[in-house]
């Protein structure tokens, strides 16, 4: 009789049982071992009759069949999709893993390559494992010789049936003894037990190998549901399952003009009056993770709702655009939030182009940086100053598709209420648009078609506002006056262009222009307005640049005159008006 210790292990909190199988001298001895748990939910497995032996007699030469007692397994579990069972040989096992070897240091010999459950081609120094299920009494037949040097393991299931066969060895992948789908409370237990047919021809002394069983919590289904029907990039819906407690969420952060994603929350949150939400759930950041309940699977339906930050501080804006998507209040809490005369950069969300913005000295946010959207591009009333029942243009000058851009060109600025653009790039002409030695941008130029989006070339009355503009959604040009009702300019003090130029030094109250150096000084190039001297394209020629600054406004003169800002380094003129076909420079402020 030989008995075998007990091997205990724990494995990535898996059950880790030892299996030691023993041959020596007339006996063989199996030992298996015993529980751990899982997290959340608890598995324990537990082995009693630990020790266990055979007696063999290896002295004829027809052989005999042995088989051990039974070593019992005990399982339980309230991990509520139940568990697998399963016995492996470890993940290190080499190439005899499915033999018992002889321990005194030889390596197996003599192993053949054809089906040796009937061939009888045994090592001396090996117990070969038989390659098919094979029934006790098919074993221990007297005939049954070719068993004669093999062994095999008996669970009392096998694939969670039933079974009496006794098995080839299992693989490092392993065999699954019983697979369960729900928990138990009451042990479910099974047996394990060996057999071995030996004849005279097997070396004496210990035979061993390790095999590993594995208790495994089956993984739990969860689902999330993800909530909020008024954003872009929303993460994708789960339906699946998890073998751990914890599961990690999407990455994916949600996207709401004038917001800031501020995390999920597990129930309706509560949008406070200062458009925060607030969450009196759980909280979960994108790529966080939610705990998965192992013992009731009716907890794991996740829905997760959308919160966020009402964007009230400028440096919470990415685009020009964001401010269309605020009302009159939150547009007042971003006012509040920028310091004037100080530039902030946002993106203009048609080409990503970077432009600063400043609250001027008039009250009104406008942008630093003349409009630059190139030729060929293609606008919408999504991002563009328009409504969405306008027709954008495709006649006129404007490409065939309606909203696209004329190509940019210098040869152009000929025809009234006519499309032409031109984009500078960096001085045009080798002219600077800034003061007497800055290397200052020109930028772009615009006809008044262009300038107000189309929507001006129908406009004949004196001092009318065109209703649109190229500028970003939620901008609009600038004004020199309005209508009156009588043919003269007698309330340019109601125009934009007045009220900025007042703000800077000028003096308009009797006219709308003035000879002072005030405007330049406070409100020309290199301050925060930064007002260039871009001068304008006529035709195909370039004139004033870098002495003389022009910009369109929204109000008409007649059908094919509108008014414009003019300045230089001694003069304004707010209400200027000039023919419709020139290339003058854009500046946008805020609606």
């Amino acid at each position: 009789m030989v008995t075998a210790k007990i091997i205990k292990g724990l494995v990535n909190a898996r059950i880790l049982g030892g299996v030691a199988m023993m041959m020596a001298m007339g006996g063989v001895a199996v030992a298996w071992s015993r529980p751990v748990s899982a997290a959340t939910s608890t598995l324990s497995l537990s082995i009693d009759n630990s020790t266990v032996s055979m007696n063999v007699s290896p002295t004829n030469t027809n052989g005999s069949f042995n088989k051990s007692s039974a070593s019992t397994i005990s399982v339980t579990t309230d991990n509520a999709t139940g568990y697998i069972l399963k016995i492996a040989a470890p993940s290190n096992a080499g190439s005899d893993y499915d033999k018992l070897v002889n321990s005194n240091g030889d390596t197996c010999d003599n192993i053949g390559s054809s089906d040796y459950s009937n061939s009888g081609n045994i090592s001396s120094n090996c117990l070969n494992s038989v390659k098919v299920a094979t029934t006790e009494s098919v074993f221990k037949g007297a005939t049954s010789t070719g068993y004669n040097g093999l062994w095999g393991y008996l669970p009392s299931k096998y694939n969670s049936s039933a079974n009496s066969d006794f098995r080839p060895a299992p693989t490092t992948s392993g065999d699954i003894i019983d697979e369960t789908a729900v928990a138990n409370s009451v042990a479910n237990t099974y047996s394990l037990a060996i057999g071995a047919r030996v004849d005279s021809s097997v070396k004496t002394g210990p035979y061993t190998n390790t095999f590993v069983i594995l208790a495994t919590a089956n993984a739990i289904p969860y689902t999330i549901t993800y909530v909020d029907d008024t954003v872009s990039n929303m993460p994708i819906d789960v339906d699946t399952t998890s073998p751990t407690s914890t599961v990690t969420i999407s990455s994916s952060t949600p996207t709401r003009n004038g917001y800031t994603f501020n995390g999920w929350c597990t129930v309706v949150p509560t949008t406070n009056a200062d458009g925060t939400d607030t969450c009196s759930g759980t909280t979960v950041q994108a790529g966080g993770t939610i705990t998965i309940n192992q013992t009731d699977t009716t907890q794991n339906n996740f829905t997760l709702h959308a919160m966020w930050k009402g964007n009230y501080s400028i440096s919470n804006l990415t685009y020009l655009q964001d401010f269309t998507y605020m009302d009159g209040d939150k547009k007042a809490k971003i006012y509040l939030s920028m310091t004037p005369e100080t530039n902030y950069t946002l993106k203009d969300s048609r080409d990503n182009q970077d432009y600063t913005i400043a609250k001027l000295k008039d009250g009104n946010i406008w942008m630093t940086k003349n409009l630059n959207i190139a030729g060929g591009t293609t606008l919408t009333c999504d991002t563009t100053d328009c409504d969405g029942g306008y027709t954008l243009p495709s006649n006129q000058g404007w490409q065939s598709t309606a909203g696209q851009l004329p190509a940019s060109t210098t040869e152009g600025f000929s025809t009234d209420n006519y499309a032409y653009v031109y984009n500078s790039g960096n001085p045009t002409d080798s002219v600077s648009c800034g003061a007497s030695g800055q290397n200052t941008p020109c930028y772009s130029y615009y006809s008044w078609d262009v300038a107000t989006l189309g929507s001006g070339r129908s406009i004949t009355t004196q001092n009318t506002d065109a209703p649109y503009s190229i500028c970003p959604k939620g901008w609009r040009l600038p004004t020199s006056g309005q209508h009156d009702g009588t043919t003269a300019l007698t309330n340019w003090k109601r125009g934009d262009f007045y009220r900025l130029l007042t703000a800077y030094g000028a003096n308009l109250e009797s006219a709308y222009n003035q000879s002072t150096n005030t405007f330049w000084n406070n409100a020309g190039a290199g301050t925060t307005a930064n007002f260039l001297l871009s001068g304008y394209y006529n035709g195909s020629t370039f004139n004033f640049g870098g002495s003389r600054g022009l910009y369109w406004s929204s109000t008409s003169t007649s059908s094919t005159y509108s008014r414009y800002l003019n300045f230089n380094t001694g003069f304004v003129n707010s209400a200027n008006n000039v023919s419709r076909r020139f290339g003058f420079s854009v500046r946008c402020l805020l609606r």
